[in-house]
């Protein structure tokens, strides 16, 4: 179990070590051998100890091959995409890492089921609390301008509205009723 442990650690460095800059050009072989690494990694977790704590760690290590594939792949923008599967990657290590250490504090500990469960309900307490502070932020950055003075028809720019279509006879009547409904004055 410390050999896959430290196994897990290293290929989480690796990860990490990806996101360098002088590691970024060769990420997609990188990523290649990561997404092996972290596959081989996760059955040899779950086969030498099958836990809620390792199923855990199975789950977010797929959503890490799932990132690691999204390099691989490589659709988007190069900077966009080392933006978000940078972000994504910290987020997920971070919390496997608090698994791991919740499951060592099992294992030296172990705690009373009351314990857990206490445990449990702080956490969903604070995961709420995060939401709900996010949800506020969010609130007040999405909140529309106060004060904005209202523009006079003459002031409004005219638009026009390009239709393509082809073979949309149902759905054309239907564009075309809502665009003649509108009112917009130009």
């Amino acid at each position: 179990m410390e050999l896959v442990l430290i196994e897990f650690a290293t290929a989480s460095l690796i990860e990490l070590a990806l996101w360098l800059p002088p590691f970024w050009r060769w990420r997609k072989p990188l990523a290649g051998v990561l997404t092996i690494a972290l596959a081989l990694i996760s059955g040899l977790l779950v086969g030498t100890d099958v836990a809620f704590w390792t199923l855990l760690i199975l789950l977010f290590n797929a959503y890490r091959v799932i990132n690691l594939l999204r390099l691989i792949e490589g659709r988007t923008a190069s900077d966009y995409l080392f933006r978000v599967a940078r972000r994504s990657s910290w987020h997920v290590m971070t919390w496997e890492a608090v698994i791991l250490g919740l499951a060592r504090l099992n294992h030296i500990y172990n705690p009373s089921g009351l314990l857990w469960w206490s445990g449990v309900a702080g956490l969903q307490l604070l995961i709420a609390l995060v939401i709900l502070s996010s949800t506020v932020r969010h609130l007040k950055t999405t909140r529309p301008p106060r004060g904005i003075k209202p523009v006079a028809d003459r002031d409004l720019p005219s638009l026009t509205v390009a239709i393509p279509a082809r073979n949309e006879t149902e759905d054309l009547e239907t564009c075309l009723q809502t665009l003649l409904a509108n009112n917009y004055p130009k």
